[in-house]
């Protein structure tokens, strides 16, 4: 009996650890999935604007959002390399067990190579037309990966949605999440050589927040788990919302009306991956 009590009292400490071991690991998961999401989205639009000739001229203009891009999709590469226990595999694919990758995590790995052509191409003028053709295969792969990401996404967290809603719900909240923190590189690197204005960068993200706000609206309508969820816990949807629009949609007003700054695009950003990683766990809950 009394051996049978220590054992119950061990099992009893250990639950509080695992349980915060697996809180652990769908928090790190989620947050590595929103930082790839957001740097493709980063690419997206970097591609989109130097295909079209109108981003910011000057080689270190176009490298650091390129960069930084990579740093958010290869996160989660790295931590599967790793073999953390917060990401197990990489699209599918468990480094060091499996011999070849899957055909997602191959997708993903396509849109590097327009992503070293363009670094390689880009120079003081954007005007040379391999650079805007690099562009254009970086948008086309990075659509492919994200279109791909979705497929697994929306029949797991809007089963029953239509695909097109959640596709382009999916592809909105890449370039809403990209567009700001692609809007804090040209925060950063304010000057005479950007062809956008900041009230251009503002409106854009703005009316980008209102389209990706319908969408996902769109989804929870049709969602019923999403609905009982709503009902249940009414203030964190609020909390969620005020993450992911309120504040960066308040800093985009700000940045169009009196001029943006560093600390303010880094805090809009900042808050939108937070309120995006958050959603995607409450998604999780409400999936079936």
């Amino acid at each position: 009996m009394e051996q049978s009590r220590k054992i119950q009292a061990v099992a009893a400490a250990s639950r509080p650890s695992a349980v915060s071991g697996w809180r652990l690991r769908w928090y790190g998961a989620d947050l590595l999935e929103v930082m790839a999401v957001s740097g493709y989205g980063i690419w997206i639009l970097l591609g989109l604007l130097l295909g079209l000739g109108i981003y910011s001229e000057g080689r270190g203009q176009a490298l650091v959002p390129l960069t930084l891009g990579c740093g958010f999709i290869s996160a989660g590469l790295l931590v599967a390399c790793l073999r953390l226990p917060i990401l197990p595999d990489w699209h599918g694919w468990q480094l060091g067990r499996d011999g070849w990758p899957t055909r997602k995590a191959m997708l993903a790995f396509s849109a590097f190579l327009p992503m070293l052509a363009l670094a390689g191409l880009v120079r003081g003028s954007n005007d040379f037309w391999a650079t805007r053709l690099a562009g254009g295969a970086l948008v086309v792969c990075s659509l492919v990966s994200l279109v791909a990401t979705a497929n697994d996404a929306g029949h797991q967290h809007y089963p029953g949605s239509p695909r097109a809603s959640w596709l382009c719900s999916h592809v909105a909240s890449a370039c809403y999440a990209g567009g700001l923190w692609l809007w804090l590189c040209v925060v950063a690197q304010a000057g005479d050589t950007n062809q956008i204005s900041p009230e251009s960068w503002a409106m854009g993200l703005l009316v980008l927040a209102a389209l990706l706000a319908l969408l996902e609206g769109m989804l929870r309508q049709s969602s019923a788990a999403h609905r009982e969820l709503a009902v249940r816990w009414p203030y964190a949807r609020w909390f969620i919302v005020l993450l992911v629009y309120g504040w960066p949609c308040l800093a985009l007003l700000w940045s169009y009306l009196y001029g943006g700054t560093v600390p303010l695009a880094a805090s809009a950003a900042l808050s939108c991956s937070l309120g995006k990683s958050l959603q995607q766990r409450r998604s999780g809950i409400a999936s079936p």
